[in-house]
């Protein structure tokens, strides 16, 4: 007679079957992870190959294209479902022909060296993100969030119930989704009706277009008005509006006084996009966002706005009687028929904001046209929130290019473009020294905190096709390699303190700068605008260097030390009378430094002076004027100046 299994014998058996399971899943799904991840790899490894191999095969039959200097760019996008490179980027250079698992966004560069760059290369199950730098062997791959990529074509959030907004509690806060042009008009409608929504949140999960909505259900109380009849302002409001990074756009407000998105306003909203958005109205108190504001303000992009109204018209805000900062106006029009008026406030100045383009009608006519839009440095030091020093209001939004070469300045959320916070989980390491192996590990370096940390240069560094971070209030060491820093370009005009390093407290050493253009009020330079640190064995060549005082081809104004610098060749221009080759003040004449060539202008006395030093390249002649090969390493930093027969010319050196 066979005996079965007792009861207790069966669930001992499925426990431990169970167990296997909690052990064994993750596992599996971890390999099945890599395997996807290799498999992506694999395909852009063919693609960087297929890249050089295509050139050099059209190079054999005299059919290949000269490569510009910003390279070949091959370039990827979504159409639908289907992965397809840019009609633009075959146009200028050709389809790149191969087989293997396409990217959904991003760029493939051949530069003039036959070098390929990896830009962003985003998988097409949006997970993997591909980077490459000029002069890396092997391509990095890695889940798109930790590599910080942006992925610009973002899955819509469905709207489960159109005219009801979803909620759930984060953080003890009970939080309302906008998903759809419905929810906004149910928000609007719940608002309207007395529910000012004090201590919650609103979250903007979706783009909204107006332009396309049609009510779905008309007897829902959302739909108190469509496209054709206009959209009345929300009045009321006193929690907070997270705009989620998102855009809400082609929309038109209209009312007598108090118009805007929201009429009247006491909350307080942030992160959020409005394009091509108008209010107008008969009365006062008009702004494309917000007519009346008793709230905060900030974080926010206005693109083509426009208000129309009597007085206290605002692009974005008509009467402020708050807190309105960290705006872009990138383009509007305001016209009021009195005098209070102004491109993003009626009444005064939004504060750490920035103008790009708008235009004043009515009674006081104005244009608004800001050369040095689209420079981020210059964004910063109007005191936006950058990613130069991270998110510093902590609420998880902060401007940044649109990726590493298009100068477009958009809001990022922090969330899913995160910001290095952990300096050594963001470079690798030699020694005590974190490596800056290429231009990405520059951007991070604007982010972090540099006090007491030492870092080296490992490679050159060209931003001719990537956008420069400024590095500020730089309180490390760097040490350059005896590399190069070359092709940037800063737009700072009338703010102090600018150079490739603002504010430099810390020592920098053993560095080659090249085709520096700097433009900034006080204190501007090429290695730093101000310091009262340490500068050793610097070269800066190619360098426009303009500002108002204190403006000098290497340090605008120095408390420090400053030593064994070389002037090659360079343009100073100052406004007033404190400029110089090395230092504003002249000090580093004194501290074994030299010129082979420069030009200095006086702006308002009109002078200006040339010097040209008739034995340059002679490195006899530079001995005992600077630390050279003949005089071997003194201060033992590892680096000297030295003929360098590539570049026909003495620059920083190794020693040996």
């Amino acid at each position: 007679m066979k005996k079965g299994f007792t009861l207790i014998e069966l669930l001992a058996v499925i426990v431990i079957l169970s167990i296997i399971m909690v052990i064994a899943v993750p596992r599996i799904l971890d390999v099945i992870e890599k395997v996807d991840m290799e498999s992506y790899r694999e395909s852009v490894e063919l693609m960087v190959r297929t890249a050089k191999i295509q050139y050099e095969a059209k190079e054999i039959t005299n059919e290949a294209k000269q490569i510009p200097e910003t390279g070949l760019i091959y370039e990827y996008t979504m159409n639908g479902n289907e992965t397809v490179q840019t009609e633009e980027s075959i146009n200028t250079s050709g389809l790149l022909d191969f087989k293997g698992d396409k990217p959904s966004s991003g760029k493939i560069i051949l530069t003039q060296n036959k070098k390929v760059i990896v830009t962003n290369l985003i998988s097409k199950n949006k997970k993997w993100c591909a980077k490459k730098e000029e002069n890396e062997k092997s391509v990095t791959v890695g889940k798109a969030t930790e590599l910080g990529c942006s992925i610009d074509s973002q899955e819509l959030t469905e709207d489960k119930a159109p005219c009801e907004l979803e909620t759930e509690t984060k953080d003890s806060k009970q939080v309302y989704y906008i998903d759809s042009v419905e929810d906004m008009y149910a928000f609007k409608a719940s608002v309207n009706d007395g529910n000012n929504y004090s201590g919650k949140i609103i979250k903007l999960r979706n783009d909204l277009d107006f332009s396309s909505y049609t009510p779905s259900n008309k007897s829902k109380v959302c739909t108190d008005g469509d496209n054709s009849s206009g959209f009345t302002p929300i009045n009321g409001f006193s929690g907070t509006f997270d705009g989620g990074a998102k855009t809400i756009s082609n929309l038109s407000i209209s009312g007598d006084s108090n118009v805007g998105i929201f009429g009247s306003f006491s909350g307080t909203i942030y992160g959020l996009v409005i394009s091509n958005v108008s209010a107008s109205g008969g009365g006062d108190r008009i702004g494309a966002l917000i007519g009346s504001n008793s709230g905060i303000v900030k974080e926010i992009i206005a693109i083509d706005v426009s208000a129309n109204g009597a007085n206290y018209i605002g692009g974005v805000v008509g009467q402020n009687n708050n807190s309105v900062s960290n705006v872009i106006m990138k383009s509007g029009q305001v016209t009021s028929r009195y005098a209070s008026v102004g491109p993003i406030i009626s009444n005064g100045d939004a504060s750490s904001s920035i103008i790009e383009s708008a235009t004043i009608l009515g009674r006081w006519p104005n244009t608004y046209d800001d050369s040095q839009k689209n420079d981020l440095n210059y964004y910063e030091k109007v005191g936006l929130d950058t990613f130069v020093g991270g998110d510093n209001d902590t609420d998880g939004y902060y401007f940044d290019y649109e990726n590493d070469t298009s100068n477009n300045i958009v809001i990022k959320s922090k969330q899913k473009n995160q910001i290095p916070s952990n300096i050594d989980t963001t470079f690798s390491k030699e020694g005590d020294k974190y490596l800056i192996k290429n231009e990405k590990d520059w951007k991070n370096l604007s982010a972090l905190e540099t006090q007491n940390k030492k870092f080296k240069l490992t490679s050159n560094l060209d931003f001719s096709t990537k956008n420069f971070y400024m590095i500020r209030n730089f309180a490390g060491t760097l040490d350059g390699g005896a590399k190069t820093i070359s092709n940037v370009t800063i737009k700072s005009w009338g703010y102090n303190n600018v150079g490739v390093i603002d504010n430099l407290s810390g020592s920098v050493y053993g560095l080659n700068l090249n085709n520096i253009t700097i433009s900034g009020g006080n204190n501007v330079g090429s290695i730093c605008g101000y310091s009262n640190g340490s500068i050793n064995e610097i070269s800066s060549e190619n360098v426009n260097i303009t500002g108002s005082n204190y403006v000098a081809g290497i340090v605008g104004y120095s408390d420090g030390s400053i030593s064994n610098c070389l002037l090659k060749s360079g343009s100073i221009t100052s406004t007033y009378a404190s400029y110089r080759e090395i230092e504003s003040r002249n000090y580093a004449d004194y501290l074994n430094s030299l010129v082979e060539s420069a030009t200095l202008t006086w702006v308002t006395q009109n002078r200006t002076t040339t010097t040209d030093l008739d034995r340059k390249g002679d490195l006899n002649y530079y001995s005992g004027k600077i630390e050279t090969r003949i005089d071997g390493d003194i201060n033992n930093t590892g680096y000297y100046f030295d003929t360098d027969t590539n570049r026909n010319g003495i620059y920083i050196m190794p020693a040996h």
